[in-house]
């Protein structure tokens, strides 16, 4: 059987992942190009990351030319916060790096089409700040191109798709010009999810279920059981196996939240003082949900979620356990694993509300929503495969970049140009949180813990079952 007769086995007895089998048939005997082609890809995720967060600055790399003097300093300043976005990919969960990038498989399926989601995706993105690609005789055509490849998995193509969806929708109720390129890139977008998903749903992978033998009690789940089912693995995701991004999302959204509450809220004293003090109580929360580093590891997920189901240790031991056997509805759990659920839906839900009083600006309120909803959905949506627990972390690869992302965008924030004044004319160059002391404190920090992990992942995490190439 050639490539080409593989990938079309594969369409008819699995999943239509075309352009991602084609990747893998023609690079699995030539794993020192695909070396090469994915340390590439790494490298292009974490600009592309970089450079979406950066839409709401000025021309380039959020400084206007004409203002700082030279695009030098404009440059330095998309380096330097390029560095800390760079840093900050080692707060993922290692399980979800290596088996979303690391894995030879798993490239093809999460790193790939995750960076060609966001490359696509740039059109719409710079859209909502009134901006449009540079170059566009040949970024455009490239985007199109990108987007395209998004659509050949589901969790991309169903992001791409209802990102597009809410950010044009946006554009049409405030009556803003929706250029026709746009337009085209948009119906080129749903066209091909809708091919994507139509074969997606009548393949055999869907129709006879052959996972089912994974899962057996999954069969037997009705549509609330699966909603209950991936809102429980995701928040235990979140709260536990990435719970540093996620906590220090949480504490830096709060505490532009308590900043800015302070600036704007009326009432009292002591009802100024309770709202603002409210917003980090979700980090609270995830932070007693820890685990201890290096984040209470193991070789597979399953075996860290099967302890206590949290710091204070209340709820059932190994409370996600009974799914395995238990329709999440037709469950007795106790009172305090009731208790878990609610807290951990609370607080996965948490950011929604904290990143809207975190940025200032309208655009960031609705793109941070945007893609936080973006992130929980591609998340909960494994509760509605019998793959659930053989999957372990990859399907949360795509929620992790988006969180770090959103991380970027708040970080983006803070960045002022360095001596300046409140209220003086800009000048070269940039720092983090209003501070260059500050700056310099948290490149040291994040890139000391970027070391730690290093280390880490060439001993402890080298046992990762995923850890193959």
């Amino acid at each position: 059987m050639g490539k080409i007769g593989w990938v079309e086995m594969r369409a008819q007895t699995w999943q239509p992942r075309v352009l991602s089998d084609f990747a893998f048939a023609v690079l699995l005997f030539h794993l020192p190009v695909w070396k090469v082609l994915n340390a590439a890809m790494v490298a292009t995720l974490l600009w592309v990351v970089t450079r979406t967060a950066t839409y709401g600055w000025g021309e380039w790399a959020g400084v206007d030319a004409g203002q700082v003097g030279n695009v030098v300093a404009a440059r330095r300043a998309f380096l330097m916060f390029g560095v800390i976005v760079c840093l900050g990919l080692f707060l993922i969960h290692p399980n979800v790096i290596t088996s979303g990038s690391v894995w030879f498989t798993g490239s093809f399926y999460y790193l790939w089409p995750t960076t060609a989601m966001l490359l696509g995706l740039a059109p719409f993105l710079l859209l909502l700040y009134g901006k449009a690609l540079p170059y566009p005789s040949v970024l455009t055509p490239l985007c199109f191109i990108f987007s395209l490849c998004a659509c050949q998995t589901e969790q991309a193509a169903a992001v791409q798709l209802g990102v597009a969806i809410l950010l044009l929708l946006r554009q049409a109720v405030k009556r803003l010009p929706i250029p026709r390129v746009l337009i085209a890139q948009f119906v080129v977008i749903a066209a091909a999810s809708a091919v994507f998903f139509y074969f997606d749903f009548t393949s055999t992978r869907v129709t006879q279920q052959p996972e089912s033998r994974l899962f057996s009690e999954f069969a037997q789940f009705n549509l609330i059981d699966k909603l209950m089912l991936g809102v429980n693995v995701y928040t235990t995701h979140l709260l536990h196996v990435s719970n540093i991004i996620f906590t220090i999302l949480l504490v830096f959204a709060g505490w532009l939240a308590f900043r800015h509450i302070g600036q704007t809220a009326d009432g009292g004293h002591q009802t100024r003082l309770v709202a603002r003090a409210s917003m980090f109580l979700p980090a609270l929360w995830a932070l007693v949900n820890t685990l201890p580093l290096p984040w209470g590891y193991t070789q597979m997920t399953s075996q860290a979620l099967a302890g206590k189901p949290g710091a204070l240790g209340i709820g059932d031991f190994g409370w996600l356990g009974f799914l395995y056997s238990t329709s999440p509805m037709a469950s007795s759990p106790s009172a305090g694993g009731v208790l878990l659920s609610v807290l951990a839906l609370i607080c996965a839900l948490s950011p929604l509300y904290l990143l809207i009083r975190a940025f200032h600006d309208k655009r960031d309120q609705y793109l941070s929503v945007v893609l936080y909803l973006a992130s929980l959905a591609s998340g909960i949506l494994i509760g509605f495969s019998p793959s659930v627990w053989a999957s372990e972390s990859r399907p949360n690869y795509i929620s992790n970049v988006i969180m770090l992302l959103l991380l970027a965008m708040l970080v983006r924030t803070k960045l002022k140009p360095v001596g300046a004044s409140d209220t003086a004319t800009p000048a070269p160059g940039m720092s983090l949180f209003l501070c260059p002391r500050c700056a310099i404190v948290s490149v040291c920090v994040l890139g000391a813990f970027a070391v730690y992990v290093i280390v880490l992942y060439f001993t402890t995490f080298a046992t990762n079952a995923y850890w193959w190439y």
